[in-house]
């Protein structure tokens, strides 16, 4: 029985369901889709009805109110012609809750102008007059236009900006105060994070139901303790921000490296972090806790597996004891493999990256991979149009003529000729294809959540398991 209180709860033997924002039984393990741009939110918004009842929706915190004013998003029309986006886009928010997901990866290594162009969405900043400073030598000036919590980050990394701003000249670094993304977290104090919440917490509480997951700090193989303060602070700040907004929580966010996992570490990492985490949530507001892990699929490759069960298996215990849901951003095939172990959701961006890129994807055989690639359900693995190994779509759908059906999903690209000779005789253009098949494809993850939950139902104790010990999945070993 759902309580006020309640985000995680029983509905019967073996079935666990969440409550987001406004919105309750929301049935366990479930997918998230997340959306990047115009193109995913057009292709979600093409089939929409694919998606189950309440099912929630990631989007990116900063420009969500953008990304849904986009002409080519407002300016879909029906059969008749009438433009129906606006109405589309407001049906999305009142029937699913949103996941307001603030891309960790911005926040670390050299993503620096990614990070201005995607903080540049929200309204109120000037762009123009940035890069405009920028060229003139006036960094400093330049800098104080994005919201403080932001620039630390831009001035640790400022020269990756600079030379990709047309006009402006590069700095010393020894003329920077600090130099690493580490030391941009650690020299945050606690109210630089308010106007940026602040705005986060404001844009996410205008929709109908809604969770924030704040940016934070990536925790490594060694333990920092300053980096760590950076981290639970964080939280907290999204959490006091989300404060008096109705239907609009905050939810618990770590972000692991796998090598956090490593069994030969001085320090084992993972665990320290738990029990910090248990710490914070622990009779807490929190609504709910995100697990991000920055490449996932290289647990399996130096046998960190065990280590990252052990974690996974703890948290859940933490979760289940103060009834919040686990999610899982950015976490395929790892992520439904961790709903045998207490993750209620799992996650992945529409175009099958593990983060946002800082270039476009370009190359490849005749360029395949600006198509992106197709997730194959069943097989567990997702192929690019064309590789240098066959192992690719051409050659599957050579083989199989189709993919499994998936309702309310195409089978076939819209636009494939099998006859065609190029890319775009066979699948057409490459904007076309990722539109129109393989962002929509990518919800093929809702049938296998639904397919996890049947199987619980019918006594299976680790239907992922099961699912993935067959499959062709290129990382995941069981």
């Amino acid at each position: 029985m759902v309580t006020q209180d309640s985000y995680l709860y029983e509905t019967g033997p073996d079935q666990k369901a969440l409550r987001i924002g406004a919105h309750d039984d929301i049935l366990a393990p479930t997918y998230i889709p997340e959306i990047k741009g115009a193109e995913g939110l057009r292709a979600l918004l093409d089939h929409i009805d694919s998606l189950d009842e309440s099912n929630p929706i990631a989007v990116p915190a900063a420009k969500w109110s953008w990304l849904r004013s986009k002409n080519e998003v407002t300016s879909r029309t029906d059969g008749d012609g009438n433009e129906v986006g606006k109405s589309e886009v407001e049906r999305l928010e009142e029937e699913h809750p949103l996941v307001f997901f603030d891309p960790p990866e911005l926040y670390w290594y050299k993503r620096t102008k990614t990070l201005v162009n995607y903080l540049f969405r929200l309204p109120g900043y000037d762009k123009d007059r940035f890069e405009r400073l920028l060229r003139e030598g006036k960094h400093s000036e330049a800098q104080a236009e994005l919201p403080e919590f932001v620039q630390p980050f831009v001035h640790a990394n400022v020269n990756r900006l600079l030379e990709e701003t047309d006009g402006a000249s590069l700095v010393s670094r020894s003329s920077l105060k600090v130099d690493s993304s580490e030391e941009a977290w650690t020299s945050l104090d606690p109210d630089h994070y308010v106007g940026y919440f602040d705005t986060i917490a404001s844009e996410a509480s205008k929709r109908p139901s809604s969770v924030v997951v704040p940016p934070v700090p990536q925790l490594e193989r060694d333990w920092d303790t300053d980096l760590v303060t950076a981290w639970v602070t964080s939280n907290e700040k999204m959490l006091e921000a989300v404060d008096g907004h109705e239907n609009t929580d905050a939810y618990f966010h770590i972000y692991l490296n796998p090598r956090s996992f490593d069994t030969d570490a001085s320090t084992d990492t993972a665990e320290k972090a738990l029990q910090t985490l248990e710490e914070e949530v622990t009779g807490s507001d929190y609504a709910g806790i995100a697990l991000t892990v920055y490449y996932p699929n290289r647990i399996w490759q130096t046998n960190r597996s065990a280590r990252m069960e052990t974690f996974v298996e703890g948290l859940s215990k933490i979760s289940t004891r103060e009834s919040i849901p686990i999610i899982a951003p950015r976490s395929e095939w790892f992520g439904s493999y961790a709903t045998d172990l207490g993750v209620h959701a799992f996650s992945t961006l529409l175009n099958g990256a593990w983060e946002y890129r800082r270039y476009s994807s370009e190359g490849g055989p005749s360029g395949a991979n600006r198509y992106g690639s197709t997730m194959i359900p069943n097989e567990a693995r997702a192929l690019k149009v064309r590789s240098d190994n066959n192992e690719d779509l051409e050659g599957y759908l050579e083989a199989n003529q189709s993919l499994p059906d998936v309702d309310g999903l195409p089978s076939t690209p819209p636009t494939y000729d099998p006859n065609g000779n190029g890319l775009k005789q066979k699948f057409g253009t490459d904007a076309e294809f990722r539109r129109t098949f393989g962002k929509p494809r990518r919800l093929a993850h809702i049938e296998e959540a639904r397919q996890f939950r049947k199987d619980q139902q019918q006594g299976v104790s680790k239907p992922a398991r099961e699912y993935l010990k067959d499959s062709k999945n290129p990382y995941i070993e069981i």
